[in-house]
């Protein structure tokens, strides 16, 4: 609700009545203290006697100005008072615009403006109505086209309180800003057109990533199939060529045992722990290939994995960036975490945002707390320096009050006098003298006993 400007209260005073005592109304006539209101250091009190207008500063509640007052006003002369006004104007469409003009005020003459009862909106509303042309200015415009009409209604208030400022007695007003607020409908239409932009942005990079990750899928799963193929023809070209050894070795045996080369059966056995021993040495020379290979192609298969999962890394990342909530909501979608997750994970992340705020408040609150006691130990500091010279300088006067009672000085010169005195010279430094006590030719009190002398021989004459 937007309280009343400039005159922010009025109220009619009843006649001022006599103070009561034991019931009886005696005395002067007064006002209470309820009567008036209290205005703020921004505001006057006016007070009206019989429709003249005066301010009511300065007065008690016995003057007479309060007394025979019989309404009172509170004005608010604050300088650029900004006092906003809401116009509507039609549109092309069903509903219509809403205009927000504020204007800056600042109160000249209180008593005029009490006097013309001044109500700033009332009258800054009906300005803007008085031109016809302001007030039509959405007609041609559909509610979507806001755009066109904040920058046509602004020109033509702009030009017009240019050429035709608003003037009200006793104030000064020029206009500071004008807007156009989103119609209800139209607001509630862009959000949801924002939200599914949002949805259709989101099935979007979730379908590419789907997409991508089955090409990825598919591409290793090939990469995969070619590797195991090239394991599976090379394994089989080293069995064909063992075999083909194998097959020469028994060739070669059996036709030594056909020529005859062999005269005894010790030469026979020989012969056949020969082939045997060159066997198992050519099957173990397989079996080490054969565990090579498998050794190579388990590392190939590796290899090819983790490619495959950096890859895959990569562009998630190239997709999510660094935004952690869409990396939450992204792994939601996908099926990667529940609804419980996400809601924890989007917790935690506003209970760290939390509390990052509360640690940088504690810190500033630290810090003010330090600046207070720094300034608080400086000022009792300064305290006790002012308290310690003040009682070394009652010191030094008690010890020149007791110097003078011996000397004499007090039975023609006031004590308190002469003390200050001294003590004036002794902090106003040398040169410093005072008049009122005698001196003598070297600038310090003469002794009495000198001038003592001549004064008593004079007395004698």
């Amino acid at each position: 609700m937007t309280l009343p400007y400039p005159v922010v209260d009025q109220r009619p005073l009843d006649e001022a009545g006599r103070r009561k005592l034991l019931g009886m109304r005696v005395g002067s006539r007064t006002r209470a203290a309820q009567d008036l209101p209290r205005p703020s250091t921004h505001e006057v009190l006016i007070l009206g006697t019989n429709g003249q207008y005066r301010l009511g500063t300065g007065f008690g509640l016995s003057d007479e100005e309060i007394i025979k007052a019989d309404h009172v006003s509170i004005v608010d002369v604050s300088r650029d008072k900004q006092v906003p006004v809401d116009l509507a104007i039609p549109s092309r469409d069903a509903d219509g615009f809403q205009v927000m003009v504020t204007f800056v005020c600042t109160v000249t003459d209180p008593l005029v403006v009490v006097k013309e009862g001044i109500n700033a909106q009332s009258a800054l509303l009906s300005y803007l109505k008085g031109h016809h042309k302001i007030v039509h200015l959405g007609l041609p415009y559909r509610l979507a086209e806001i755009n066109e009409v904040r920058i046509d209604v602004e020109a033509e208030i702009r030009a017009i309180a240019t050429i035709a400022p608003p003037v009200l007695p006793g104030m000064l007003i020029s206009v500071a800003s004008v807007e156009v607020a989103t119609p209800t409908e139209l607001a509630a239409f862009q959000q949801k057109l924002r939200d599914l932009e949002n949805t259709h942005t989101l099935d979007s990079l979730q379908q590419g990533y789907t997409q991508n990750l089955d090409q990825g899928q598919r591409q290793y799963e090939n990469d995969m199939s070619r590797a195991q193929q090239d394991h599976e023809l090379r394994l089989d070209e080293e069995k064909a060529r063992f075999e083909n050894a194998k097959a020469l070795v028994q060739q070669q045996h059996a036709h030594t045992l056909a020529a005859g080369g062999l005269r005894n059966q010790q030469e026979l056995d020989q012969s056949h722990l020969l082939f045997q021993n060159a066997t198992a040495r050519a099957q173990q020379e397989h079996a080490h290939q054969l565990a090579d290979q498998d050794h190579r192609h388990t590392l190939s298969l590796r290899e090819a994995t983790n490619d495959f999962a950096l890859r895959e890394l990569e562009k998630a990342t190239a997709v999510m960036g660094t935004d952690p909530q869409l990396a939450l909501q992204y792994a939601f979608q996908a099926g990667e975490l529940n609804a419980r997750d996400l809601a924890a994970g989007w917790q935690g992340r506003e209970d760290r945002r939390h509390d990052d705020v509360q640690r940088d408040r504690d810190r500033q609150h630290e810090i003010r707390m330090l600046e207070l006691k720094w300034d608080r130990e400086t000022k009792m500091r300064a305290e006790s320096d002012a308290t310690e010279e003040q009682r070394f300088i009652r010191a030094i006067r008690a010890d020149l009050v007791r110097d003078l009672i011996k000397k004499g000085y007090l039975e023609t010169i006031d004590p308190e006098t002469l003390a200050g005195e001294l003590l004036g010279d002794l902090t106003a430094g040398p040169g410093a003298a005072k008049a009122g006590l005698p001196r003598g030719n070297n600038g310090v009190p003469a002794d009495p006993e000198e001038d003592g002398p001549s004064v008593r021989e004079e007395d004698g004459d």
